[in-house]
């Protein structure tokens, strides 16, 4: 039977190789379950921007009584943590080994964290950005701001249709994919002043470079380019 046909639906497996211009290469490991809600360890001895009362957002449905850390936070430690103590990588080539394929590609650091950032914080067990775990199943990295519009619409109306199979009432505008990512820009933007606010890596290339990459609108993404997206959908019919 075809391996495809019997993964596991339900985990994210993929590897991120950064391969750097001084011979040097790290490795960054995504392996999550999206249907359990155990928290990720994370060590005593790591920094304080990872504490959930840190820059909580205020928007976070979590007590710190239960849960010290910040899941997202834990989830980006790592990358974080590397990349202040190696602040002189500007440029990598990136392998990603996906389920199903492997992707090559050469970037310049910033686009080459933003996806795996982006996968991390999706799989990771933060209950906002827990909405984004189908964008995280089927990860696709490197994607422009034209196939990301595409694929989170995508996304959000599939659940909807899946709702409208449930018996629940479905959202078919875009209205609330829009408020969705509102919802996980606000976390992005509380990430950012974590790691931009904790004294351990104040003002490091990383942390600004963190920074950039969490701060994008991507609201602002919807409104332009569901404008071109529509052209797609208004060609001619073949005769």
């Amino acid at each position: 039977m075809d391996d495809q046909l019997v993964e596991d639906p339900y985990r994210v497996k993929v590897t991120y190789q950064y391969q750097f211009e001084d011979g040097s290469a790290v490795n960054f490991i995504v392996d999550s379950d999206l249907t359990s809600n155990e928290q990720e360890e994370y060590s005593e001895q790591q920094h304080k921007w990872a504490e959930l009362d840190f820059h909580k957002c205020d928007h976070c449905p979590l007590s710190s009584d239960e849960h010290k850390y910040c899941p997202a936070s834990v989830s980006i430690a790592d990358i974080i943590e590397y990349f202040n103590d190696h602040p002189d990588h500007t440029h990598a080539r990136c392998i990603v080994h996906t389920q199903g394929k492997t992707i090559v590609a050469e970037k310049g650091i910033q686009e080459a964290l933003a996806a795996l950032i982006g996968l991390r914080l999706a799989s990771s067990k933060c209950p906002i950005l827990s909405h984004m775990k189908p964008m995280a199943r089927f990860h696709d990295p490197f994607l422009s701001p034209y196939q990301l519009v595409y694929r989170a619409t995508s996304m959000f109306l599939l659940g909807q249709y899946i709702k409208q199979l449930e018996g629940e009432s479905p959202d078919w505008s875009v209205d609330g994919l829009k408020a969705l990512y509102d919802k996980v820009g606000r976390v992005n933007m509380k990430l950012s002043e974590r790691i931009c606010s904790a004294g351990d890596v104040e003002s490091t290339p990383c942390s600004m470079m963190i920074f950039s990459v969490l701060t994008i609108s991507m609201t602002l993404l919807f409104d332009e380019h569901l404008e071109i997206l529509k052209g797609l959908y208004q060609l001619p019919a073949a005769e």
